[in-house]
């Protein structure tokens, strides 16, 4: 892959970034859940309206040879209902699943970072990350070397510190 950035998503971004969601992990919840592109198309819309008007949410979006090979998105939601710290929750990372093993663990670390960084910008003490995958070990692995603490499906991070 040549010419890879990192920038935040635009409305211009929402087809392509529907359609990477229904190609490469539509499969992983139709069993459970009936996918609805429209409704993802929609709750696109709203959270880039949110992050254009106060940031509560973030899309990034990882673009190789003008082609958007993966994409992040981080909410901060707030105080848990068990806690008095705010937390931002990783809403959902996709990622075009035909890349080389090793390129898809570079974008997903880079990504992490990225979502720490507007953790440490926005001083949101704790991330909280999860996956629906089927095979969670990989995904969960990593994070664990980066120093999350995982518990079933989700890792979860302090972060502190200023924006690297």
């Amino acid at each position: 892959m040549n010419n890879t950035y990192w920038r935040v998503a635009t409305f211009y971004d929402i087809v392509e970034l529907s359609n990477l969601s229904v190609e490469y992990f539509q499969k992983e919840v139709i069993d459970i859940l009936t996918p609805s592109p429209a409704t993802l198309s929609y709750n696109l819309h709203k959270a880039l309206a949110e992050q254009i008007d106060n940031s509560s949410h973030m899309i990034y979006v990882c673009v190789a040879d003008e082609k958007i090979v993966a994409y992040g998105w981080i909410q901060s939601t707030g105080k848990t209902i068990y806690s008095l710290e705010n937390v931002a929750e990783v809403r959902m990372v996709h990622i075009q699943m035909d890349l080389p093993v090793k390129i898809r663990i570079t974008i997903i670390k880079e990504m992490i970072e990225l979502f720490e960084n507007y953790c440490r910008i926005l001083k949101i003490p704790v991330i909280i990350t999860n996956t629906i995958r089927k095979d969670t070990r990989g995904f969960l692995a990593l994070h664990e070397k980066l120093g999350y603490t995982i518990r079933g499906s989700f890792a979860f991070k302090q972060i502190q510190g200023e924006p690297k």
